[in-house]
């Protein structure tokens, strides 16, 4: 039986949450237990797993509870926001993460198989000789790169993104076997590192995978009333599932709606799953145009409700900026509701243009009213063909599992 560890920077195995631990999550629930001893390691929990009923709890009350409560403070109270960005709790901070994951190394010394999510968390297990070292790369190109997306700004801070820096270089060349989840992942990575394909030649392409039959499964049923849309009262609906972030261009979707209201006299409902630093700049655009009525922010919610949404609403629309490999467009395709994404990164590599999806020519507002419009009157023949052979999380999984 193979002993492995699977890790992440932070968070646990989760089918509500997108990235890392969303693929680890489903890599837990489809290994088989009687061939693989599975462990997980983050900075939030140690665990090892028996058997896949061992995923079935609900972790999000002991541990996101903390953590929310400090994203609320972080938004809206000043003086919070500069305490934790100050040099001594950064400081602080990460120290405490890199004594906590030093704590649990030498554990893992006689593993198979150490397979990271995240190049930070991996760079800890750079002195283990025995396992087998997999590196999956889910960010947008480098990590540190995301985290200069971020809005803080101080002195410590561009020190620490250095230390980073050369943390993810030596980890990357280190790691016996890189893996992507698409052809763009790779291509901004390796822009980011300023590598050429001579040092990148342990890579492979291994696309994120969903659960068809799950999906097929839920039904729309309530979802509506219980998140109280009134569906009947728009011309059309619209479903977004992203964080509130720069890169994901939620603000241009607003904008849209309302010049579909303003200008093409057209009453939309935008549904946002997702929260982020930029919530309360949304809110306060949102009441500024008076389109309080149009969109609808439900934060996070459970996988199985967003899939009730796009069973249930007209167009899913993703605007995100170098895209990887979304396993939200895929869910979306997989559901049967019409699907508006920007035309950049891993998106190319799964929509065909007019046979199962649509792109936005130009990420702007204009662009997006103009694509929200065409789309919602075009009738589309989508089938799920196209995911049995190379989308499913049996094949995302038996890849996997040829590298252990």
């Amino acid at each position: 039986m193979k002993k492995i560890l699977f890790t992440s920077l932070t968070g646990f195995p989760n089918p509500s949450i997108g990235g890392p631990t969303r693929i680890i999550y489903e890599l837990l629930k489809n290994l088989d237990y009687s061939e693989f001893e599975p462990y997980f390691l983050s900075y939030d929990m140690f665990k090892k797993y028996l058997s896949t009923e061992d995923l079935n709890f609900d972790q999000n009350e002991n541990i996101y509870a903390q953590r929310n409560l400090g994203f609320k403070l972080y938004n809206k109270i000043k003086f919070y926001r500069s305490v934790v960005t100050s040099r001594c709790y950064l400081k602080y901070h990460y120290q405490k993460k890199d004594k906590y994951f030093f704590n649990f190394v030498n554990k893992f010394e006689n593993f198979d198989v150490i397979h990271s999510h995240d190049l930070l968390s991996a760079s800890y297990f750079l002195g283990l000789k025995k396992p087998k070292k997999i590196l999956t790369i889910h960010s947008k190109g480098t990590q540190v790169s995301e985290m200069r997306e971020s809005d803080l700004r101080s002195s410590y801070f561009n020190e620490l993104l250095l230390k980073f820096s050369k943390r993810e270089l030596n980890t990357f060349l280190k790691f016996d076997i890189i893996t992507f989840p698409s052809k763009a992942a790779k291509e901004i990575f390796l822009q980011d590192l300023d590598l050429d394909e001579i040092k990148s030649r342990k890579i492979e392409i291994i696309y994120n995978g969903i659960d068809l039959e799950r999906i097929k499964n839920i039904k729309g049923g309530e979802v509506l009333d219980k998140y109280k849309i009134a569906k009947n009262d728009y011309d059309f609906t619209i479903l977004n599932v992203a964080q509130h972030v720069k890169p994901k261009n939620i603000g241009l979707i607003i904008q849209s709606i309302k010049i579909l209201n303003d200008k093409y006299k057209k009453k939309v409902l935008l549904v946002n799953v997702g929260e982020g630093y930029l919530t309360e700049d949304y809110k306060l655009f949102i009441k500024a145009n008076n389109l309080n009525e149009q969109v609808k922010f439900l934060g996070l919610i459970p996988n199985e409700d967003v899939i009730r949404l796009m069973k249930t609403l007209d167009i899913f629309i993703q605007t995100s900026e170098k895209v990887i490999f979304d396993i939200v467009v895929l869910e979306a395709l997989a559901s049967g509701i019409k699907v508006l994404v920007s035309n950049q990164g891993g998106n190319k590599e799964v929509i065909q243009e007019g046979v199962n999806g649509n792109f936005i020519k130009d990420l702007n507002e204009l662009s997006i009213a103009k694509s929200l419009l065409s789309s919602f009157k075009q009738n589309l023949e989508i089938s799920n063909k196209t995911f049995e052979k190379y989308l499913t999380i049996d094949r995302m999984t038996k890849e996997y599992k040829e590298l252990y």
